[in-house]
């Protein structure tokens, strides 16, 4: 499968994803692309930990978990397939913890905090 890119609303915030380079609008804007991170500040804080067990994959964002504040927090998660994709959002206060039932056929999981951008892990 072809690399997958992720389009941020400047205005609204809406996400789109796609599986080819494309030119996505929103609000009357251009989307803006969101480049992925292995590493970095805070990476203690945003690296997705993704782990299988009992038959599907457990999401937490970050070893120390991620704060999740109005003006700070990881605002979604998604977990790559083969087949596409699925997001989980997430609100002020929500942990950002999630778990994903067709785990084994997940490639990469990926979280966006709202301050510090896109952070990329791959399934373990």
């Amino acid at each position: 499968m072809s690399k997958i890119f992720f389009y941020r609303c400047p205005v609204c915030g809406s996400v789109v994803f796609a599986f080819a380079e494309a030119s996505p609008a929103c609000c009357g804007r251009d989307m803006e692309i969101l480049k992925d991170t292995l590493s970095g500040g805070a990476v203690d804080r945003h690296l997705p930990d993704a782990r299988m067990e009992d038959g599907v994959l457990k999401v937490t964002v970050g070893i120390n978990l991620h704060p999740s504040l109005p003006g700070h927090r990881i605002e979604w998660v998604f977990a790559e397939t083969v087949s596409g994709g699925e997001f989980r959002f997430f609100g002020p206060g929500e942990e950002p913890r999630c778990v994903f039932s067709q785990g084994t056929k997940v490639k990469n999981v990926y979280a966006f905090c709202n301050l510090h951008g896109l952070w990329k892990c791959m399934k373990t």
